[in-house]
């Protein structure tokens, strides 16, 4: 061991520590990043909130109890229009989840324009499902049978629809040979119904869905077996509306129908109060002997035949028991009060009818 060695070992063991330059230098220690650990934590942390507000708005309805929104979508509208007007109307928690939702939920599939029937109530897939589906709130309107087109303008009128331009498309011409209809109007030939219609629907678009539901109902066998009587549909379809009007029992109308049938036969005037009344202009309700006796082509006490078209819109039944009239020979009838008839074979027979119901009348008005 020389003086080196020595001194080395003396420093040793003196404790000093000694650096071995033929040794690798150890590696330093690893430092800790906190920041890195904060912002994981932030990102888990927003995760999970953003997690939870998905969680809340597909699970947890707007309100609830829910009240109904009838909510008009615009033809053309954009998503984030749509769900512009579904959050004003509180159809959904919020617009922007119900956009995205949009985007993946049921893809290819798009929302519809239409006026819809939500309520606050409804789950976020509900609603758009509902769009997507183009299930649109239907409103109903219902035509009774034996009205007039200025009746049933009235009725459009009170479901905000047009009555002036439901009007004009009636009584146009055009629209009359447009639909294959062998008059003037189209009167008679809007048939009664219940129809389902939308925001959007128009007085003329229903006017022509009545006139098609009227072709539904006069099949193409019926039209032939009215031909094989010698006679025309738009001559049917007028003596049905009157038949419509006079008939207040479903029962009667195949005798009234066969009394007005067996007076055209004969070539006998039809005498009916109701032809008299449709062509009154502005009737007040009450018939005098002076409309009886004032000649218009819808006075049938005047002039022989049918009127020149329907007077009202004949519903089925009415149709078919014009074309399909009871086997009697009746020639008259008369109102018995009770909403019946009493029907006669000849005059003497309903002179006397007409005597005995006027007196049962008279003292029903005494008492």
């Amino acid at each position: 061991m020389n003086d080196h060695d020595d001194i080395e070992k003396q420093r040793e063991e003196d404790g000093e520590i000694l650096l071995d330059l033929t040794q690798p230098l150890p590696a330093p220690p690893k430092k800790r990043h906190p920041v890195l650990w904060l912002t994981l934590f932030v990102l888990l942390g927003a995760a999970g909130f953003a997690g939870y507000v998905g969680y809340m708005f597909l699970t947890v309805p707007p309100q609830t109890p829910g009240s109904e929104r009838i909510v008009l979508i615009p033809s053309g509208a954009s998503g984030r229009k749509i769900a512009e007007i579904l959050a004003t109307e509180s159809v959904i928690r919020d617009k922007t989840l119900f956009m995205l939702l949009a985007r993946f939920y049921r893809s290819g599939k798009t929302m519809k324009a239409g006026e819809y029937q939500f309520t606050t109530a409804m789950l976020p897939t509900d609603v758009l499902t509902m769009l997507q589906d183009g299930k649109v709130y239907a409103r109903f309107i219902t035509i009774p049978e034996g009205y007039t087109a200025r009746q049933m303008a009235d009725v459009l009128a009170e479901h905000q629809l047009d009555k002036a331009a439901f009007l004009a498309f009636v009584f146009d011409k055009q629209n009359a040979a447009r639909f294959n209809i062998a008059a003037d109007t189209l009167e008679g030939y809007l048939f009664p119904s219940t129809y389902h219609i939308t925001r959007e629907t128009t007085a003329e678009a229903l006017a022509q869905m009545m006139v098609e539901e009227f072709w539904k109902v006069m099949t193409p066998d019926l039209r032939q077996e009215i031909a094989q009587q010698g006679m025309t549909v738009h001559e049917i379809v007028t003596l049905a509306s009157i038949v419509e009007e006079e008939a207040r029992l479903p029962e009667e109308r195949e005798l009234i129908a066969a009394v007005y049938r067996n007076r055209l036969r004969i070539g006998m005037k039809l005498d009916s109060d109701p032809t008299v009344i449709y062509g009154i202009p502005n009737f007040n309700g009450n018939l005098t002997r002076t409309d009886l006796q004032t000649d218009t082509p819808y006075n049938t006490y005047m002039r022989k035949g049918l009127p020149p078209g329907p007077i009202a819109s004949p519903g089925k039944a009415s149709i078919l028991a014009a074309i399909r009239p009871a086997n009697v020979k009746y020639l008259y009838f008369v109102a018995k009060n009770d909403g019946s008839h009493q029907f006669s074979t000849n005059y003497q027979d309903h002179l006397r009818a007409v005597q005995q119901y006027q007196r049962n009348r008279k003292k029903a008005a005494a008492n």
